[in-house]
């Protein structure tokens, strides 16, 4: 639905645009008494939407149709990702950050012996991938929460959920720089962060 909405938004504009540019009879007197310092009156909304019509014709309110549909698509979808959309659908925070606090603990025993200047290629691809199919999937999914929690108890647990997320970022910059000991405690930095979402999370759910 998304991309229809676009698709349609995107080709309303474009048929609007082409059938109606010359902005009816009306509207270019107006603007010819403007220019030569003549006193003149903007043509009213009403005159300028009948000018509109009369230039662009079937053309232009096609445009205007498409742009209305996609606008309503648009609105459609917007509702349904705030809500969750299908049960499939649905990404369960709690879930989701108790997958990175168990690769967290992984990943810390992998970088417990690494010495400094050492690089460590599997923790970096490890996270990467954690990256990509447990954390930004929660990310997208903050429309879902904010509409189950409100705006603010969706702040108290995802604030702590993305300094989990930027220290995970520091930690494998420190791994490619060889600095062993900064992608411990940064490790560390993350695994607080997530336990302390986690703790928010539980709380808001059971206030519900």
């Amino acid at each position: 639905m998304r991309v229809a909405s676009m698709a349609l938004l995107c080709l309303g504009v474009v048929m609007a645009s082409l059938f109606g540019a010359r902005n009816g009879d009306a509207y270019s007197d107006y603007r010819a008494a403007v220019a030569a310092e003549q006193p003149a009156t903007l043509p009213g909304p009403q005159a300028r939407l009948n000018g509109w019509l009369s230039v662009g014709g079937v053309g232009w309110g096609a445009g205007v149709v498409l742009v209305v549909a996609g606008a309503v698509l648009a609105r459609r979808q917007q509702a349904a990702d705030a809500a969750g959309g299908s049960s499939a659908d649905r990404v369960d925070f709690g879930v989701q950050v108790g997958k990175v606090l168990q690769e967290i603990e992984q990943l810390g025993a992998l970088l417990e012996p690494l010495p400094m200047d050492a690089d460590q290629p599997e923790v970096r691809e490890r996270l990467d991938l954690m990256s990509t199919d447990v954390i930004l999937p929660a990310v997208d999914a903050r429309y879902q929460y904010i509409a189950r929690h409100g705006l603010g108890t969706f702040t108290e647990y995802f604030s702590p959920f993305s300094a989990g997320e930027r220290n995970l970022a520091r930690c494998w910059s420190a791994i490619t720089d060889g600095h062993a000991v900064v992608a411990r405690e940064a490790l560390q930095r993350a695994r607080a962060a997530f336990l302390e979402a986690q703790q928010r999370w539980e709380a808001a759910e059971a206030a519900l």
